[in-house]
């Protein structure tokens, strides 16, 4: 790249609140007319905006599924190093070609780990509200749990923008 090229390059423009709460109306505005009248509120939108992005934080879900991922992969590693037999081979490449394009260091999930130190966050608070929000025994401690648990998510979302992650498919699915 030129110099001039350089300086004609106009960096990303910062993902911030403001365009967080921008992409949530016209996520409201895009819902099926029959889900317009709900009376949601403020949380209940911000779940449903964020959909899934929780799972992969510390204790979600996601996290979870990648040790089983994990562990299968290297049971898969060993049973190729002790067969013998052509048959298994073959079973064992189809299965480890499937299982090689799962990255045991998900880059996301470092991201967010690096995110929750850098910002200050209380990984074992996250673990321990994420869990909470599962199970929702107390309805009123639920619902301080889950505004405070949503401002931290939408902080930890703003940032991941801004290291160029998309909303869909990256964090959302």
């Amino acid at each position: 790249m030129t110099t001039e090229q350089i300086e004609n390059t106009i960096p990303p423009e910062k993902y911030d609140e403001q365009k967080f709460q921008k992409e949530l109306e016209e996520f409201k505005q895009k819902q099926p007319e029959s889900d317009k009248h709900k009376k949601y509120t403020q949380d209940q939108w911000i779940s449903d905006f964020l959909n899934n992005f929780h799972c992969h934080l510390p204790g979600g879900y996601y996290r979870f599924m990648q040790r089983e991922v994990d562990a299968f992969s290297k049971a898969v590693a060993e049973a190729k190093e002790k067969e013998k037999d052509i048959n298994h081979k073959k079973i064992s490449k189809t299965i480890g070609k499937t299982v090689d394009k799962i990255s045991p260091a998900d880059k996301l999930e470092e991201d967010l780990d690096m995110l929750i130190e850098k910002l200050g966050l209380d990984r074992d608070k996250l673990i321990k509200w994420e869990s909470y929000i599962q199970s929702f025994e107390d309805w009123k401690k639920f619902k301080q749990i889950k505004r405070k648990f949503h401002e931290m998510l939408v902080k930890l979302y703003i940032e991941m923008r801004n290291l160029g992650y998309n909303h869909y498919p990256d964090l959302t699915v």
